[in-house]
C-alpha cells in the first residue's frame, strides 16, 4: 500500500544552541528512527542566514549561483593592493674597480638580460675573450617599425638604445669555463639569436594567471599567438573578476581587447566567469608572423586580475618578453615588368557578423540555438569555433572546430548538452573567433542542469 503524503507547516525560527544537526533523523531524542520518505532542495550555508523572513516556496530546483554563499575575503598573492604594474627602468649597479682613476659607473653590457625577465636578446650568446678594454658598444641595434597586424595595435617606430659608454678601464667579469685559447669574435651582418623554447603549459597550483606564447624571438612564417591561463584555487567559480592584457611596447601600452592606447583610456575582459582550476582565454588567435617587418626587442605582454572594484590585484600576475627578427635584403629590387599584368581586382575581405548572439543559454539534456555566424563581404573567412571550461565535454557544437564561411553566406549554430545521466550542473564557454581576420563574436556562457 502507497500514499503521498504532504505536510506544509510554518517552521518558525530555529533556536540559537549548540548541538549536532541532524537531517531525516530524530537525532538525540530516536537517534534509530529514520523518515520514509523523500526530501530534496535542501541548502545550509554555514555562517549565512538564507531566509530572515516569511518567503514563498521556490517552483524550481535551486540555481547554483543562488546557492554560492557570498565570496570570502581572500588575500591574494603576491600583493592584494598595489596597481597595475608600471613600466619602472631597470638601474644598473655601480661597482668601483681595482684600477684606473675615479669611480666609473658600470653600465651593463648590452647582452646580459636582467634574472627578473625572460631571458631575449637579440644578441647571440658567445664567450667573450678572458680581458679585454671595451671602448666602444656593440652595434646599434636595429629597431624598425613593429609590423602590422590584426589585433596589435598601429605601427610604432621604436627609439633604440644608444650604445653605453665606459669611463675608467674596466675588468669584465671571468668567463665561467676557462677557454683553451682567445679568440676574436667576428660579428657578421646576420645574427642568429639562441631561442629559449616556450614554457609547457602550467600547472594550475596558485591562484592568478600566466600569458603563453610559442616562442620568445619570431621569424617570418614563424606561428605566433598570446593565451592567457586562468589558475582559480579558491575552491569555488569566479565572477565579476575583471581580466587585463596589455602589450607594452617602448613605455607605450595598449590595453586588449579594443587595443586602446593607456593615455586615451584603458579596456579589460569583463562578464567573464571562472571555473575552478585552470582556464584559458585566447587574447590573439594564432597567426604566421610577416616577412620584412624589421627587428625589434624588449616587447612585453601584461596579464593580471583584479578585484571586481579594480581597486588591487587579485592573484599573480604576469609577463612575458619577445622580439622578432624579420629584416628584408633591399640590396637587389626586383625589376618591374616592363608591360603590367592583367591582375583581376581583388575581392573585398570577410567580414564576420554575429546575428541573434546571446551571452548566455540554459540547457536542460537537449539541444539549443545559438545564433547566426554571417558574412556579409566578399572573401571567405577562416572560422574557428570552439567549446572550452570545466565540462565541455558535455556539449558539442554542430559545426566541426574549422571551417570557411564563403563571402555572403551564413551558418546557424546550435549545441546540444548531454550529462550522460550525472545528476549536476555543467558548465563551459563557446568561443568563435576568425583565423585570418581577426574578428570575433562575444563568448557564450554554456550552463547545463541534470536532475534524475
Amino acid at each position: 500500500i502507497e500514499k503521498d503524503l504532504t505536510i506544509s507547516e510554518p517552521f518558525g525560527p530555529l533556536t540559537n544552541f549548540n548541538a549536532s544537526l541532524f537531517i531525516g533523523s530524530s537525532g538525540v531524542l530516536a537517534p534509530d528512527t529514520f523518515m520514509n520518505g523523500w526530501m530534496d532542495e535542501i541548502r545550509i550555508t554555514k555562517g549565512y542566514a538564507r531566509w530572515t523572513d516569511n518567503f514563498d516556496v521556490p517552483e524550481y530546483a535551486f540555481e547554483l549561483e543562488n546557492c554560492q554563499p557570498p565570496p570570502p575575503t581572500l588575500t591574494p598573492t603576491p600583493a592584494p593592493t598595489y596597481p597595475l604594474p608600471t613600466n619602472t627602468p631597470f638601474t644598473p649597479p655601480t661597482f668601483t674597480p681595482t684600477t684606473g682613476p675615479g669611480t666609473p659607473t658600470n653600465t651593463p653590457i648590452p647582452s646580459w638580460t636582467p634574472t627578473s625577465m625572460p631571458t631575449n636578446t637579440a644578441i647571440p650568446s658567445w664567450t667573450p675573450p678572458p680581458t679585454f678594454t671595451p671602448t666602444t658598444g656593440p652595434g646599434t641595434p636595429t629597431n624598425t617599425p613593429i609590423p602590422s597586424w590584426t589585433p596589435i595595435p598601429p605601427t610604432f617606430t621604436p627609439t633604440p638604445t644608444p650604445p653605453p659608454t665606459f669611463s675608467g678601464t674596466a675588468t669584465p667579469p671571468s668567463p665561467t669555463n676557462t677557454p683553451t685559447r682567445t679568440p676574436t669574435p667576428v660579428r657578421t651582418a646576420t645574427i642568429t639569436p639562441t631561442i629559449t623554447p616556450p614554457t609547457p603549459t602550467p600547472e594550475c597550483n596558485e591562484l592568478g594567471v600566466t600569458l603563453e606564447m610559442p616562442s620568445n624571438m619570431f621569424h617570418a612564417g614563424d606561428p605566433c599567438g598570446l593565451k592567457v591561463h586562468i589558475c582559480n584555487t579558491t575552491g569555488y567559480q569566479l565572477g565579476g573578476y575583471p581580466l587585463f592584457a596589455i602589450l607594452e611596447v617602448y613605455g607605450d601600452f595598449y590595453c586588449a581587447p579594443s587595443w586602446i592606447s593607456l593615455s586615451d583610456g584603458f579596456d579589460y575582459y569583463h562578464d567573464l566567469t571562472f571555473a575552478e582550476g585552470l582556464t584559458i582565454k585566447v587574447i590573439i588567435p594564432e597567426f604566421a608572423w610577416p616577412d620584412c617587418t624589421g627587428s625589434a626587442s624588449g616587447i612585453r605582454f601584461w596579464a593580471a586580475m583584479t578585484d571586481p572594484s579594480i581597486t588591487g590585484l587579485f592573484g599573480n600576475y604576469d609577463l612575458f618578453e619577445f622580439g622578432w627578427d624579420t629584416s628584408c635584403n633591399t640590396s637587389t629590387p626586383t625589376p618591374l615588368p616592363t608591360e603590367p599584368p592583367n591582375t583581376p581586382t581583388p575581392t573585398p575581405p570577410g567580414n564576420l557578423l554575429c546575428v541573434d548572439w546571446p551571452s548566455e543559454v540554459q540547457f536542460i539534456p537537449e539541444t539549443k540555438p545559438v545564433g547566426t555566424l554571417r558574412n556579409t563581404g566578399g572573401g571567405t573567412l577562416n572560422m574557428h569555433v570552439w567549446i572550452d571550461g570545466a565540462d565541455a565535454d558535455n556539449f558539442t557544437a554542430n559545426v566541426p572546430e574549422y571551417f570557411d564561411l564563403p563571402g555572403g553566406s551564413d551558418q546557424y549554430v546550435e549545441v546540444t548538452f548531454d550529462p550522460e545521466g550525472v545528476t549536476d550542473d555543467y558548465f563551459a564557454d563557446l568561443h568563435v573567433q576568425t583565423v585570418n581576420t581577426g574578428q570575433s563574436c562575444p563568448d557564450v556562457y554554456l550552463k547545463g542542469h541534470y536532475s534524475l
